[in-house]
């Protein structure tokens, strides 16, 4: 949890009202009411920890939706581009041209809506939780893979050269701490486990074995496996 609390305590809030503020005089609106002092703090500390957290139902509503596309596009006669549907190609990679978590969330949230739209319009509804215990789920980091594309052979080219899944298996991009969860296929869970065991810098981690808070809860709510 961030040391927000210290920081508001140490900096009172001031507030100008009417012709105060004309006059150049302050209210020092924490010292008058400790009421109200203790509940914007608890506000900001509460905000702060929702901001870290995943959102859980939207997380399972994502994964389900992933299943169900994968699953009708997969191939194992084409590892590299069953996965990448041109109509849901990002417009930026995450490894290189995600110069920030912000972009990075940004590039992969746009894939998750879109896949979205297009279930609802063109596909069977999603029936939650079909085939949710097929496959696995895979953690990735960007923001320090080295691209040294060591994965790309391990799995045919379903990882690619930068160490980044296809972008049709995406679930979710959690900002604490900057993972990008991707579902993997059963059928390559071994090629996948490969790639991990080359992987020096750790950018590649069964999501079942990542200890950061954010894949934590995910796995206390049963949506990590």
């Amino acid at each position: 949890m961030r040391e927000i609390s210290r920081c508001v305590a140490a900096r009172p809030i001031s507030i100008a009202l009417g012709d105060d503020r004309r006059a150049g005089k302050r209210v020092n609106f924490l010292a008058a009411n400790e009421d109200a002092r203790f509940s914007l703090l608890s506000e900001i500390v509460y905000r702060s920890f929702m901001a870290d957290a995943p959102d859980m139902s939207d997380f399972a509503h994502a994964l389900d939706e992933t299943v169900a596309w994968c699953a009708e596009k997969f191939s194992m006669f084409d590892l590299r581009d069953s996965l990448r549907s041109r109509f849901l190609e990002p417009l930026r990679h995450l490894v290189r041209d995600g110069d920030s978590r912000y972009s990075i969330s940004e590039t992969v949230q746009r894939v998750i809506e879109y896949r979205r739209t297009l279930l609802k319009q063109y596909a069977e509804p999603v029936n939650p939780r079909t085939s949710l215990r097929q496959g696995r789920l895979l953690a990735v980091f960007p923001t320090i893979s080295l691209s040294h594309g060591f994965s790309y052979d391990d799995t045919g080219g379903f990882i690619d050269w930068h160490e980044i899944p296809p972008w049709d298996s995406w679930v979710a991009f959690l900002d604490a701490p900057a993972v990008l969860i991707t579902w993997v296929p059963p059928q390559l869970a071994s090629a996948v486990q490969c790639a991990i065991d080359c992987n020096a810098e750790d950018s590649l981690q069964w999501a079942v074995d990542v200890k950061e808070e954010g894949v934590a809860q995910l796995k206390d709510a049963g949506l990590v496996f």
